[in-house]
Protein backbone atom coordinates (compact mmCIF):
# COMPACT_ATOMS: atom_id res chain seq x y z
CA UNK A 1 0.00 0.00 0.00
CA UNK A 2 0.99 3.55 -0.88
CA UNK A 3 -0.60 6.97 0.30
CA UNK A 4 0.61 9.77 0.04
CA UNK A 5 -0.85 12.74 2.38
CA UNK A 6 -0.48 16.09 3.08
CA UNK A 7 0.77 18.35 6.18
CA UNK A 8 1.54 21.21 7.36
CA UNK A 9 4.92 20.70 7.52
CA UNK A 10 5.20 19.18 4.13
CA UNK A 11 3.58 16.26 2.59
CA UNK A 12 4.23 12.59 3.81
CA UNK A 13 4.71 8.90 2.30
CA UNK A 14 3.17 6.10 3.57
CA UNK A 15 4.48 2.51 1.83
CA UNK A 16 4.16 -0.85 3.29
CA UNK A 17 5.61 -4.19 2.28
CA UNK A 18 6.02 -7.85 3.75
CA UNK A 19 9.32 -9.49 4.01
CA UNK A 20 9.27 -13.45 4.38
CA UNK A 21 11.90 -13.44 7.29
CA UNK A 22 10.78 -12.81 11.05
CA UNK A 23 10.55 -8.84 12.56
CA UNK A 24 14.34 -9.31 14.39
CA UNK A 25 16.04 -9.90 11.05
CA UNK A 26 14.29 -7.47 9.35
CA UNK A 27 14.80 -5.00 12.61
CA UNK A 28 18.75 -5.44 12.35
CA UNK A 29 18.91 -4.61 8.36
CA UNK A 30 18.24 -1.45 9.62
CA UNK A 31 19.42 -1.22 12.87
CA UNK A 32 23.30 -2.56 11.93
CA UNK A 33 25.83 0.25 9.99
CA UNK A 34 27.55 -2.88 8.18
CA UNK A 35 23.84 -4.37 7.54
CA UNK A 36 22.90 -1.41 5.79
CA UNK A 37 25.58 -1.06 3.69
CA UNK A 38 24.42 -4.62 1.52
CA UNK A 39 21.24 -2.81 1.01
CA UNK A 40 20.44 0.34 0.98
CA UNK A 41 19.83 2.47 -2.05
CA UNK A 42 18.12 2.13 -5.32
CA UNK A 43 19.17 -0.51 -7.21
CA UNK A 44 22.27 0.11 -9.36
CA UNK A 45 23.45 2.28 -6.49
CA UNK A 46 25.79 0.74 -3.85
CA UNK A 47 25.89 2.51 0.18
CA UNK A 48 29.11 3.42 1.86
CA UNK A 49 28.47 4.03 5.99
CA UNK A 50 30.93 5.98 7.90
CA UNK A 51 28.89 6.24 10.89
CA UNK A 52 25.78 3.95 12.54
CA UNK A 53 25.32 4.65 15.78
CA UNK A 54 21.77 3.15 16.12
CA UNK A 55 20.49 4.33 19.68
CA UNK A 56 18.16 7.78 21.04
CA UNK A 57 20.60 10.27 20.14
CA UNK A 58 22.88 8.48 17.63
CA UNK A 59 24.28 10.05 14.63
CA UNK A 60 24.62 8.14 11.10
CA UNK A 61 26.04 9.25 7.71
CA UNK A 62 25.89 7.27 4.92
CA UNK A 63 27.09 7.66 1.02
CA UNK A 64 24.95 6.33 -1.79
CA UNK A 65 26.99 5.70 -4.53
CA UNK A 66 25.46 6.42 -7.84
CA UNK A 67 26.13 3.64 -10.99
CA UNK A 68 28.73 6.09 -12.46
CA UNK A 69 30.36 6.16 -8.78
CA UNK A 70 28.84 10.02 -7.54
CA UNK A 71 28.75 9.83 -4.15
CA UNK A 72 25.11 11.42 -2.13
CA UNK A 73 25.93 11.82 1.64
CA UNK A 74 23.01 11.06 4.07
CA UNK A 75 22.79 12.04 7.71
CA UNK A 76 20.92 11.79 10.60
CA UNK A 77 20.08 11.54 14.22
CA UNK A 78 17.81 8.00 15.52
CA UNK A 79 14.95 9.57 17.75
CA UNK A 80 13.87 6.36 18.79
CA UNK A 81 14.83 2.84 18.60
CA UNK A 82 12.55 0.03 19.77
CA UNK A 83 14.01 -3.28 18.65
CA UNK A 84 12.32 -5.32 16.94
CA UNK A 85 9.36 -3.10 16.84
CA UNK A 86 9.96 0.70 15.67
CA UNK A 87 12.51 2.97 14.43
CA UNK A 88 12.02 6.39 14.32
CA UNK A 89 15.27 8.59 12.88
CA UNK A 90 15.85 12.33 10.85
CA UNK A 91 16.73 12.61 7.54
CA UNK A 92 19.32 15.02 5.36
CA UNK A 93 20.83 14.79 2.23
CA UNK A 94 23.90 16.42 1.29
CA UNK A 95 26.18 17.32 -1.07
CA UNK A 96 24.31 18.70 -4.24
CA UNK A 97 21.24 17.24 -3.64
CA UNK A 98 18.47 19.61 -5.04
CA UNK A 99 16.79 18.55 -1.06
CA UNK A 100 20.68 18.92 0.13
CA UNK A 101 20.09 20.51 4.18
CA UNK A 102 16.02 19.70 4.18
CA UNK A 103 15.40 17.86 7.36
CA UNK A 104 12.89 15.27 7.13
CA UNK A 105 11.64 12.25 9.06
CA UNK A 106 11.38 8.48 8.71
CA UNK A 107 9.32 6.08 11.09
CA UNK A 108 9.61 2.59 10.51
CA UNK A 109 7.30 -0.20 12.00
CA UNK A 110 8.01 -3.88 12.07
CA UNK A 111 4.96 -5.96 12.47
CA UNK A 112 4.92 -9.62 13.38
CA UNK A 113 2.70 -11.23 10.59
CA UNK A 114 2.67 -15.02 9.75
CA UNK A 115 5.44 -16.46 8.69
CA UNK A 116 7.09 -12.47 7.56
CA UNK A 117 7.21 -9.19 8.49
CA UNK A 118 5.43 -6.21 7.34
CA UNK A 119 7.53 -3.05 6.91
CA UNK A 120 5.43 -0.12 7.50
CA UNK A 121 7.25 3.72 6.49
CA UNK A 122 5.62 7.06 6.74
CA UNK A 123 8.68 9.57 5.62
CA UNK A 124 7.25 12.55 6.41
CA UNK A 125 8.22 16.08 6.12
CA UNK A 126 8.76 16.00 1.99
CA UNK A 127 8.08 19.18 0.45
CA UNK A 128 5.99 18.38 -2.24
CA UNK A 129 4.51 15.74 -4.95
CA UNK A 130 8.62 15.35 -6.53
CA UNK A 131 10.30 14.57 -3.53
CA UNK A 132 7.23 12.00 -2.76
CA UNK A 133 7.73 10.60 -5.69
CA UNK A 134 11.70 10.49 -5.75
CA UNK A 135 11.76 9.00 -2.41
CA UNK A 136 8.95 6.23 -3.44
CA UNK A 137 10.49 5.14 -5.94
CA UNK A 138 14.27 5.09 -4.28
CA UNK A 139 12.55 2.76 -1.39
CA UNK A 140 10.71 0.76 -3.32
CA UNK A 141 14.11 -0.08 -5.08
CA UNK A 142 15.76 -0.31 -1.95
CA UNK A 143 13.33 -2.66 -0.22
CA UNK A 144 13.99 -5.06 -3.59
CA UNK A 145 17.48 -5.45 -2.47
CA UNK A 146 16.47 -5.89 0.93
CA UNK A 147 14.06 -8.46 0.37
CA UNK A 148 17.21 -10.52 -1.02
CA UNK A 149 19.38 -10.19 1.67
CA UNK A 150 16.62 -10.59 4.97
CA UNK A 151 14.81 -13.60 2.76
CA UNK A 152 17.86 -15.06 1.35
Amino acid sequence: MNEVRGADDGQTLTMRRTFAADRERVFRAFSEGAQMAEWFGPEGCTCRVSEYDCRPGGAYSLEILSPEGKPIPLTGEFREVTPPQRLVYTWMWGGESSMAGQESLVTLDFVAQDGGTELRLTHSRLRNDEQVESHRGGWASSWNKLARLVEG
